[in-house]
Formats: structure tokens, sequence, C-alpha cells
């Protein structure tokens, strides 16, 4: 049956605001809370196994401390532990996303939600999963101009090349102003592939 939950081989802990007390859907109660269960009971949705976790016991001393698992803190610590001679701790003061954020259309209903305001991913938890990144003018007319040396266009446009893996340069946009090198995949949605899944489950 579509709705039993799989078994995902790790205790499932729900944190942070359930869909069945969303604003978004006020009203159908029921149907938020077989959503609910819907998500939690599919293993590559909820990813139980992922979760980060708390660490109880620390090192006494590391050689890098970055403070805020979000969107930046957790690429600067990725990137620092890429080299394993160095000892690196993130610190971050919320806990793991809740389930509901990870269906696209529902973003919205975490917006200023102070159980959400300290999370791991920080903002990133809460974009519908588009993609996008400042206007040139941000940096060359806002950032440049207030003195942010190192922080014009051209000089950050590097680092984004290395984190977009855009899938669609040369059929939908201009690899002048994209990357495909990165390891974070960028598409349009497919609306085709999607039914295909739909009807293959």
């Amino acid at each position: 049956m579509i709705l039993a939950p799989e078994d995902c081989g790790c205790p499932i802990i729900e944190e942070g605001p359930s869909l069945v007390n969303s604003p978004i859907c006020s009203g159908n109660f029921l149907f938020m809370v077989l959503l609910q269960s819907y998500l939690w009971g599919r293993c590559s949705i909820s990813t139980p196994c992922k979760r980060i976790e708390s660490v109880e016991e620390t090192e006494q001393e590391y050689d890098f401390i970055v403070v805020g698992a979000g969107s930046a803190g957790s690429i600067v610590a990725g990137r620092l532990s890429e080299n394993t001679t160095y000892k690196v701790v993130l610190l971050e003061a919320g806990g793991p996303e809740p389930l509901g954020v990870r269906v696209p259309s529902f973003y919205r209903t975490f917006w200023d939600n102070p159980a959400v305001d300290w999370q791991i991913r920080g903002t990133s938890q809460l974009n519908g999963m588009m993609y996008h990144r400042g206007h040139h003018a941000d940096y060359t007319c806002d950032w440049v101009e207030a003195g942010a040396k190192g922080w014009s266009w051209d000089e950050i446009k590097p680092f984004m090349d290395l984190t977009e893996g855009n899938k669609q340069i040369g059929s939908l946009v201009d690899g002048k102003y994209h990357s495909d090198i990165g390891p974070l995949p960028i598409q349009t949605v497919s609306t085709t592939q999607f039914i295909i899944s739909l009807k293959s489950n």
C-alpha cells in the first residue's frame, strides 16, 4: 500500500513545527495528518539516517571553530574539513529542519517562525528549492562602493562557479553567467519526469 511506512533503519524523531499545525492548510487537519505521516514514512524524503545529531563529547582543542550551520557556515566548515589535518567544529544553536520544509510549496509556511529561525542549513531550507544569488549590482554598487574589498562581482563569480552544477548550460542558460562544474545540481523542474515517477510507484 502506498501509505504504508518504509523501514528506514533509523528512529524517526520529529523536531520543529509540524505540518499538522501549519496555517497553510487550516481546516484540512485530516489531510495534513496524512501528508505528515506519508512524508515521514518515505525514507528518501525524511532521511532519518542522515539527520545530524548533537555531539555530547568534544575535543579540548580545534584548529577552526565555525559558528552557525547556515548556508555559509556549513560550506566553510565543509571546505576546511577537506584538509584532514585540521580539526574543525561547526556550532549551531538550533536543531535539524522540520520535515515540512522539504515540500517546496510549503516553504513560506515557516517564514517568520521563531521555531525555525535557528536551524541547521539556515535560510537555505526556506527557498522552495529555488536557486538564486545576488544581482551584479548587489556586489559592485552596494558592497564595493561601501568599502568591501574583494567582494566585487568579478571577484565573487569564480567562487559561485565552484558550487553551481547547472544542467542546462547552452540549452536554457548562458555559460558566461553560470557554471556546470560545481557539486550543486541545478535545473528547471521536469513535470514529465515527476509524472513518470508517480506512475512507476
